[in-house]
Protein backbone atom coordinates (compact mmCIF):
# COMPACT_ATOMS: atom_id res chain seq x y z
CA UNK A 1 0.00 0.00 0.00
CA UNK A 2 1.44 3.46 -0.97
CA UNK A 3 1.15 6.45 1.22
CA UNK A 4 0.11 8.86 -1.73
CA UNK A 5 -0.70 12.22 1.50
CA UNK A 6 -5.04 11.44 0.91
CA UNK A 7 -4.77 10.00 4.76
CA UNK A 8 -6.79 12.21 7.23
CA UNK A 9 -5.10 13.33 9.96
CA UNK A 10 -6.52 15.90 12.72
CA UNK A 11 -5.09 18.97 12.50
CA UNK A 12 -6.31 20.48 15.46
CA UNK A 13 -8.95 19.95 18.35
CA UNK A 14 -11.37 22.66 19.62
CA UNK A 15 -13.86 23.34 22.64
CA UNK A 16 -16.68 24.19 20.38
CA UNK A 17 -17.56 22.71 17.22
CA UNK A 18 -18.14 26.76 15.59
CA UNK A 19 -14.59 26.98 16.49
CA UNK A 20 -13.66 24.24 13.96
CA UNK A 21 -16.16 25.19 11.47
CA UNK A 22 -14.58 28.99 11.18
CA UNK A 23 -10.85 27.47 11.05
CA UNK A 24 -12.66 25.21 8.49
CA UNK A 25 -13.83 28.02 6.36
CA UNK A 26 -10.28 29.95 6.90
CA UNK A 27 -8.75 26.92 5.49
CA UNK A 28 -11.08 25.91 2.55
CA UNK A 29 -10.77 29.78 1.35
CA UNK A 30 -7.03 28.73 1.24
CA UNK A 31 -7.95 25.80 -1.18
CA UNK A 32 -7.63 23.01 1.35
CA UNK A 33 -9.97 20.55 2.02
CA UNK A 34 -11.73 20.15 5.18
CA UNK A 35 -13.63 17.82 7.68
CA UNK A 36 -14.85 19.08 10.86
CA UNK A 37 -15.42 15.74 12.99
CA UNK A 38 -17.68 16.42 16.14
CA UNK A 39 -19.48 13.87 18.21
CA UNK A 40 -22.31 16.28 18.94
CA UNK A 41 -25.32 14.63 17.43
CA UNK A 42 -24.77 16.82 14.25
CA UNK A 43 -24.83 20.40 15.95
CA UNK A 44 -28.05 19.88 18.14
CA UNK A 45 -26.60 18.64 21.16
CA UNK A 46 -23.37 20.48 21.68
CA UNK A 47 -22.99 20.00 25.15
CA UNK A 48 -22.02 16.36 24.94
CA UNK A 49 -18.51 17.13 22.95
CA UNK A 50 -17.63 18.44 26.57
CA UNK A 51 -18.02 14.94 28.01
CA UNK A 52 -17.10 13.34 24.55
CA UNK A 53 -14.83 13.88 22.26
CA UNK A 54 -13.49 17.86 21.20
CA UNK A 55 -14.55 18.71 18.08
CA UNK A 56 -11.66 17.79 15.32
CA UNK A 57 -11.03 19.53 11.63
CA UNK A 58 -9.22 17.06 9.44
CA UNK A 59 -6.90 17.35 6.75
CA UNK A 60 -4.99 15.39 4.22
CA UNK A 61 -1.64 14.20 5.01
CA UNK A 62 -0.22 16.10 1.99
CA UNK A 63 -2.18 19.27 2.99
CA UNK A 64 -1.12 19.62 6.63
CA UNK A 65 2.40 21.42 6.40
CA UNK A 66 0.02 24.06 4.37
CA UNK A 67 -2.69 24.17 6.73
CA UNK A 68 -0.73 24.45 9.66
CA UNK A 69 1.52 27.55 8.12
CA UNK A 70 -1.83 29.52 7.43
CA UNK A 71 -3.52 28.84 10.75
CA UNK A 72 -0.09 30.03 12.20
CA UNK A 73 0.06 32.87 10.08
CA UNK A 74 -3.54 34.06 11.12
CA UNK A 75 -2.54 33.86 14.51
CA UNK A 76 0.70 35.63 14.59
CA UNK A 77 -1.50 38.54 12.60
CA UNK A 78 -3.97 38.68 15.67
CA UNK A 79 -1.06 39.22 17.89
CA UNK A 80 0.30 42.02 15.66
CA UNK A 81 -2.78 43.77 16.15
CA UNK A 82 -3.50 43.69 19.80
Amino acid sequence: MTDDGNELVCLRTFNERTQAELTKAYLEAHGIEVIVRADDAGGMIPSITMSASRPCILVRVKDAAEAQRLLKDAEDKLKEQE
